[in-house]
């Protein structure tokens, strides 16, 4: 028990902001109802928790602004702000394509009709160590099926929540 409270300060105090709920959503150009989810949860979170900062966590190159202008234009989505974008540079490692062998290890599985799943262990965790380390939200939902994410976001100390969504 000592053990994760003593990583918890070393490695993520400086990085942690109160108030802050992060949406761990690498791909958020995909225009699929996974990212209407993301959507509507941060405007909800907007509207009940005018205090609360809202980042998502991408690896699209966009500003706060242009990821809120595409929630309006693809979802019919207004947010009250725009978000704090967390870049992430390195979500090709959850890509089927950097796995074509070992794909239980890290990648991300495109299924019929569009959607996506089978996001798989090394690529999600190296990918939520990425993010934690440039911002350590009080609250990690994981919007985006990353789930081997999970142990690292509790370890850092935040709330941990998900949406998954597989659309078998």
């Amino acid at each position: 028990m000592l053990l994760p409270k003593l990583l918890r300060r070393l490695l993520f105090a400086p990085l942690s902001k109160e108030g802050t709920v992060g949406f761990f959503h690498p791909f958020t150009q995909d225009g699929g109802g996974g990212e209407r989810v993301l959507w509507c949860a941060i405007q909800a979170i907007q509207e009940q928790m005018p205090s609360a900062r809202c980042i998502v966590y991408t690896g699209e190159n966009a500003r706060g602004e242009e990821l809120g202008e595409r929630a309006l234009e693809r979802f019919g989505i207004q947010l009250k702000r725009p978000v704090e974008v967390v870049h992430l540079d390195r979500c090709h490692l959850v890509l089927a394509s950097r796995w074509p062998r070992f794909t239980l290890l890290g990648q991300r599985r495109k299924v019929e009709g569009g959607g996506v799943t089978d996001t798989q262990a090394l690529g999600s965790i190296i990918l939520t160590w990425e993010g934690l380390l440039q911002m350590t939200p009080s609250v990690f939902i994981d919007t985006g099926g990353y789930a081997f994410g999970y142990p690292l976001a509790w370890l850092a100390g935040s709330l941990t929540a998900c949406y998954i969504h597989y659309p078998y």
